[in-house]
């Protein structure tokens, strides 16, 4: 962006902010006036003194604690609950890739696009049938499926691009066996085997020493079998 139109841009950014916040202010500006004031003087014009009556009085009547306590505990509990099956969800679809995944991913979509007020009716009456109407768990539920949705569809994605190297164990090019020769225990790392033997002695506690195969008590020889494997030379 050149230089010569920054200002422009940044004036036109402004102003739409401005547009933007002016219901909300206007509707703060309101709460606080009283009603004779808000009749002779209109909506527009601004406040002489602050008035909480209206605001304290709409509180109690509505009981609007309770309301908000419920809004907190619902928003709560759609958003652990979809977070973990949506993660749940996109792993299977995006690292397990399983089968069908796109028909999954086309069923997501579809659930995303499908507008939330043609499931009022169907709730409605399925949530009465089950005898969920009216309570907090019904709003949990049914928020928490279409947020999960939404969720795995946008998180399979980002599932899918990751690198297979970052979740894929490596394939370990020889079976790991153990064998034990003696008072050595055997166990194989790669080709080679890695022994170690535990020595006790008495007195005041009981002490462990291990060796690996490159020590001079020991020496290292090819896995082939499970019972050939390490032997102590000394």
């Amino acid at each position: 962006m050149s230089r010569a139109l920054r200002p422009a841009v940044l004036a036109t950014l402004t102003v739409l902010v401005l547009l933007v916040l002016a219901p909300f202010a206007l509707v703060a500006v309101n709460a606080v006036k009283s009603p004779d004031e808000y009749a002779t003087d209109g909506p527009l014009s601004l406040p002489n003194g602050l008035y909480f009556k209206g605001i304290t009085d709409f509180w109690i009547r509505v009981d609007f604690g309770e309301k908000l306590f419920n809004s907190f505990v619902i928003a709560f509990s759609v958003a652990v609950l979809a977070v973990v099956i949506s993660v749940l969800n996109a792993y299977a679809l995006g690292i397990g890739r399983v089968r069908g995944r796109s028909a999954f991913l086309v069923f997501f979509l579809l659930a995303n696009l499908l507008p939330q007020e043609a499931l009022v009716y169907p709730l409605y009456y399925l949530s009465k049938e089950v005898g969920l109407y009216n309570s907090q768990l019904a709003v949990v539920i049914i928020f928490t499926a279409i947020q999960s949705a939404f969720g795995t569809y946008l998180l399979s994605s980002v599932f899918a691009a990751f690198p297979a190297r970052c979740w894929r164990r490596p394939r370990s090019t020889a079976p790991a066996r153990c064998a034990r020769c003696g008072g050595w225990s055997c166990r194989s790392a790669g080709r080679a085997c890695r022994c170690s033997s535990r020595s006790s002695s008495s007195g005041r506690g009981t002490s462990s020493s291990s060796r690996s195969c490159s020590s001079s008590r020991t020496t290292s020889r090819p896995c082939r079998s499970r019972s050939a494997c390490c032997r102590a030379t000394g």
